[in-house]
């Protein structure tokens, strides 16, 4: 979603991915399973002209701290995480 006008704007964003299996092994009795539970990762940005030549900036990846489980053999029985937490970006542009 985002909302623009002359001299400004910003957005917001979601990018969500449910549950997936990477793995499904049926040779056992007990069919093991191995893949990521799901994410819903939210960003913002924003920009603000100060005048024709200079531009301000904002933005904000994973405003959520959201973490990427792995799980293996089981649903409950985590893998690996991965957090790469949230990050913000402040910048000028200036035109020539």
């Amino acid at each position: 979603m985002y909302y623009e006008k002359d001299n400004w704007g910003m957005r917001v964003s979601v990018a969500y991915r449910d549950d997936y299996l990477t793995q499904v092994e049926t040779s056992s009795s007990d069919q093991d399973e191995a893949g990521f539970h799901g994410t819903t990762y939210w960003d913002f940005s924003a920009f603000y002209d100060v005048s024709d030549k200079l531009k301000l900036s904002l933005e904000g990846i994973n405003l959520t701290d959201e973490r990427e489980e792995q799980y293996s053999d089981s649903d409950d029985r985590l893998y690996n995480t991965t957090l790469s937490g949230r990050t913000f970006y402040i910048g000028l542009t200036y035109s020539m």
